[in-house]
């Protein structure tokens, strides 16, 4: 667990222990009022939740970022373009019956599911899904096993920037602001686009908790990571030249932190799936910079002023509540301990009577203020719809005069403005409200934060209608279609006759070369047929000696004669090899003769010819399309031009009777809320008063009580009152310490960069 997250939950819990022991001690002395006011600021403190919006455009790696914080693939990248719903992802111990998520719906009803597949979800959270999930589906909670969602941790996945629907900014927005941090991501491949830039700049002028996070860093090299977050600022800084500064930006890598922290072992990086070694992953969670990121997020989330007064708001009401029994014990002291006679107590007695008569009137005076203060604030509500819808009907109808093109008219746009007005004046009475309620009260109520930061949902029943121009767009498209398939048949044809083109050239080419090798080869065979006899070598004949015996065979004698051998050996070899080398040459002729057999005589010039009949027959068909098309074009005009000056007697005629609806359903909607207001703060007043009118006339009852209380029962009755005082001393002592502790805190702010 993060040391940061690690020290408020120890501090939460020591608020909680000295709560719950307050809680016990009232209860064990009688205090009941006082154990039920301690015990719902107990709930109220464990019921607090750390919440983190995520917004994004979808490829910037959402999931996967949210995946990698909570430490294991558990979300199924389900998030797109298409996405219509905000998804709360929270601890599966949240869930009351074990299910997987429940799908929360506009219109007031639930439904549980019970998996989190990627068919299951996209059903409820795309805008493609077959039950309209833009208009019937509210938001979605998951319930995950995660450790980083354990202690109340929510995660909050907002609708994509990028192809988002209508509304979803709003509802981007409105999530951010509710949430504990805002984390606003970039993708380093891609260092903002002026929609990021354009939400993110009305983002900051509402709220001060967004951190930037530029992810998939691990796709940028380490040398030029400085200048993608310098053109990331340069970037902001030429859509809106006037800002000075962006919030704190945070550079990681989601991608390898899931895989550094997942057990599973599928994951595909860099050219490998699965394998990957302790030492790797090590190395992989280091160059992501997760931690690094998380250890801010919580020291903000931990240590910001939200997070702060949650923990100061429980332990200071406590603090008040304990000084005030303690007082209330050291007025009966006094009255027992003899500190006042009859005469003082007497005295005392009528001032209380004087001070709850005085309570009693304040309530009545505090309730005609606030009627009066909640009048004017509805009077300037009025005021203001008033002026800036007739305002905007001006602005409008000038505006309307200038449209030159249809698809400028855009029929949500007059709802859109006329909603942002009301919201606009709404949010200046809740204002108004606010201050109203904390000057006459001593708490603003959750059931008045509800009615106040719920928008004015008005929807105007007549839109403007934009008429179908009738410009025979099915025959122009037949006959554009008809001329188009013509031209690609002739590009076919063209394409068939260039490749006959360039067949038959290659095959004169190939003829050409062939006819010179078989020229060549037949003269080789010629000068080998000159030169065969000249270097045929001679016979070879020369004389060896032989002896020979003659006379009688006692008288014979030895006679040596000389006899002719004749050797052809030679001349023989010779003969052979060039009839094999003859019979090469014959062969080789042989072959390039039946090659040249083969390739047929081409009429070149004659398809040349065909090629450019065929090609002109295409120009003459395109060129009949364009002026076809030009001629349509120029028809369109017209009627298109007829049909916007028609339009816009249309708008400016519709636009009155749409402003005055719209003031009217506003008011009714207006004047149901200012009622509850007037109500609600009304109950406040009354509950904060009738605290003190019943602490007062207990301190009456006590009085009156001690006048009558016989000698024998004071001793015991001052003991017992020691005790109780000694035990609220002893608690107001542990809660000033709390207190100290966390005031001691130094809050934690986002800090702004230049740009």
């Amino acid at each position: 667990m993060n040391d940061y997250k690690k020290e408020y939950l120890d501090n939460k819990e020591k608020i909680a222990k000295c709560l719950s022991d307050a809680q016990k001690f009232f209860e064990e002395n009688g205090f009941e009022h006082e154990a039920g006011v301690i015990g719902d600021n107990l709930k109220s403190l464990e019921k607090g939740e750390f919440s983190i919006a995520v917004v994004g455009e979808f490829s910037n790696g959402k999931s996967t970022f949210l995946n990698a914080l909570m430490g294991e693939k558990i979300l199924p990248s389900y998030t797109n373009e298409t996405t219509a719903t905000v998804n709360f992802l929270r601890h599966k111990s949240a869930a009351k019956e074990g299910e997987a998520g429940e799908v929360f719906f506009k219109n007031g009803t639930s439904e549980k599911i019970y998996d989190t597949t990627l068919n299951t979800i996209s059903k409820y959270v795309s805008t493609e899904s077959d039950i309209d999930v833009a208009k019937r589906v509210d938001h979605l909670d998951l319930y995950l096993d995660s450790k980083f969602l354990e202690g109340n941790v929510t995660l909050v996945d907002t609708p994509g920037l990028n192809g988002m629907a209508e509304g979803h900014r709003e509802i981007t927005m409105e999530q951010i602001e509710r949430s504990g941090a805002g984390i606003f991501m970039f993708n380093a491949n891609q260092p903002g686009k002026r929609s990021d830039f354009e939400f993110l700049s009305a983002l900051c002028k509402n709220v001060k908790s967004v951190l930037l996070l530029l992810n998939r860093i691990d796709e940028v090299s380490e040398k030029e990571l400085d200048s993608v977050i310098d053109r990331l600022k340069e970037n902001y800084k030429k859509v809106y030249p006037d800002i000075k500064t962006i919030p704190e930006l945070w550079p990681v890598a989601a991608y390898p932190a899931l895989i550094a922290r997942s057990k599973q072992d599928d994951f595909s990086y860099r050219g490998r799936k699965g394998g990957f070694t302790d030492e790797e992953k090590k190395d992989f969670e280091e160059k992501s910079r997760m931690e690094a990121f998380e250890d801010r997020l919580w020291k903000f989330l931990t240590q910001g002023e939200k997070a702060k007064q949650e923990l100061l708001s429980p332990i200071s009401k406590l603090i008040e509540q304990l000084s005030n029994v303690y007082k209330n014990i050291d007025i009966q002291l006094n009255v027992l301990n003899g500190a006042a006679d009859d005469s003082s107590i007497k005295e005392q007695i009528l001032e209380l009577e004087n001070t709850i008569s005085g309570l009693n009137d304040r309530i009545a005076e505090q309730t005609k203020d606030i009627k009066k203060a909640v009048n004017e604030a509805e009077e300037d509500f009025y005021n203001e719809i008033n002026v800036e819808v007739d305002r905007f009907g001006d602005r409008y109808l000038k505006q309307i005069d200038t449209f030159e093109n249809i698809d400028e008219i855009e029929p949500e746009y007059v709802q859109k403005k006329l909603e942002r007005i009301a919201d606009g004046a709404y949010e200046n009475y809740c204002r108004q409200i606010r201050l109203i309620a904390v000057e006459n009260t001593a708490d603003i109520t959750a059931e008045l934060e509800k009615t106040l930061s719920a928008n004015m949902d008005i929807k105007i029943d007549s839109s403007f209608e934009i008429p179908s121009i009738e410009v025979g767009l099915e025959e122009f498209d037949k006959v554009c279609d008809d001329y188009k398939k013509k031209i690609e048949e002739q590009e076919q044809a063209v394409d068939a006759a260039q490749d006959d083109v360039i067949a038959a050239r290659k095959a004169e080419r190939k003829k050409k070369a062939l006819e010179k090798q078989l020229d060549a080869a037949k003269a080789s065979r010629e000068d080998f047929e000159r030169n065969f006899d000249m270097f045929m070598p001679a016979v070879d004949k020369h004389y060896e000696p032989k002896t020979e015996k003659t006379g009688w065979w006692i008288f014979k004698k030895k006679k040596v004669v000389y006899e002719e051998v004749t050797n052809t050996k030679d001349r023989d070899e010779y003969i052979k090899r060039q009839e094999e080398i003859r019979e090469e040459y014959n062969k080789e002729i042989k072959d390039l003769k039946n090659q040249l057999s083969g390739i047929a005589d081409e009429d070149i010039a004659g398809q040349e010819q065909v090629l450019r009949r065929k090609i002109k027959k295409e120009e003459e068909l395109k060129t009949r399309l364009e002026s076809y098309q030009k001629e349509f074009a120029e028809n369109m005009k017209k009627k298109y031009s007829d049909a916007l000056n028609k339009l816009k007697k249309n708008l400016k005629w519709q636009l009155e009777d749409v402003k005055h609806e719209y003031i009217k359903d506003v008011k009714k909607e207006f004047k149901n809320r200012c009622d509850i207001h007037v109500n609600t703060m009304e109950q406040l007043i009354s509950q904060s008063v009738r605290a003190k009118l019943d602490t007062k006339k207990k301190e009456l009852e006590i009085l009156n009580n001690r006048l009558n209380d016989a000698v024998k029962e004071k001793e015991s009755s001052i003991n017992k009152l020691k005790v109780q005082q000694e035990g609220v001393r002893k608690r107001l002592q542990t809660a000033h310490d709390l207190k100290f502790e966390i005031d001691s805190i130094r809050v934690d702010r986002i800090e702004e960069q230049d740009i």
